[in-house]
């Protein structure tokens, strides 16, 4: 009985006992082992607490988590608020990305360490170098260690937001695109290199996208609409591609490459 933002299926489990784990926002992470008959919680390492509380902390705001082919799991953790609207005191931390490789019985953060985020001490009691407002992840099928985080600015002392990634497992992060508001990358199925980035169009429009897998980007200039939630490539259409905005409808493209 709480908001569930994100489900994700580890289809290296069994699938008489498929495991399942989703999201739950104020709660952590849960987990099925018989395809969601049954659920129990898993958030040890996620500093979560026990869920029962966020007024005064710990962040429970986990808002996705996402299984990579070879079974490890992700959650991302994102922004800590009180109910009035203003951050918490006692919060141990503000977003950040975990990791397990346990099958969910145990999680790790792996984005303590991003060099644009200062600790705040009124925000971060563990020193933590993380974003404050991160939105969603991408992990790359063929490379565990190969993560992007989408990222939005914050007033609060954190006001770094935009497109950043991994290549090591989360050692190392770099900021590649320095924008306000990242929302989600989607790499291209269909086209090495390409990838897709809906934004919060702080200059004008919503979807920018890279050819070079990540080095330049691009402003798509004919799309009309400046807050974008998700590009996708339609699954059976190499020239087809679909954009979700957060107020503007759901629009369709057809791109020439």
């Amino acid at each position: 009985d709480k908001p569930v933002t994100s489900l994700a299926v580890d289809y290296t489990s069994s699938p008489s006992s498929r495991r399942l784990f989703a999201a739950v926002w104020s709660d952590g992470v849960w987990r099925s082992t018989d395809g969601g008959m049954n659920w129990e919680r898993c958030s040890s390492g996620l500093d979560v607490g026990d869920g029962s509380c966020t007024v005064l902390g710990p962040n429970t705001h986990v808002v996705e988590v996402q299984v990579h082919p070879t079974g490890t799991a992700f959650a991302l953790k994102t922004k800590y608020l009180r109910q009035d609207g203003t951050y918490g005191t006692f919060a141990r931390n503000d977003a950040g990305l975990w990791r397990s490789t346990d099958s969910g019985d145990s999680w790790e953060c792996i984005s303590s360490n991003v060099p644009e985020c200062l600790p705040v001490d009124y925000i971060d009691s563990l020193g933590q170098h993380s974003w404050t407002d991160a939105v969603s992840f991408t992990l790359d099928p063929t490379d565990v260690n190969h993560i992007w985080v989408c990222s939005q600015d914050c007033n609060h002392g954190k006001e770094y937001g935009g497109l950043y990634e991994t290549t090591d497992g989360g050692m190392n992060w770099t900021r590649i695109l320095d924008i306000y508001g990242g929302f989600r990358l989607t790499p291209s199925v269909y086209y090495p290199g390409l990838m897709y980035l809906a934004t919060v169009g702080d200059i004008g429009n919503g979807i920018m996208y890279s050819t070079d897998g990540g080095t330049s980007w691009f402003h798509d200039d004919e799309f009309p609409f400046m807050i974008v939630t998700r590009v996708m490539e339609d699954p059976f259409d190499s020239t087809v591609v679909w954009a979700n905005t957060f107020g503007g409808g759901v629009w369709l493209s057809l791109i020439h490459i």
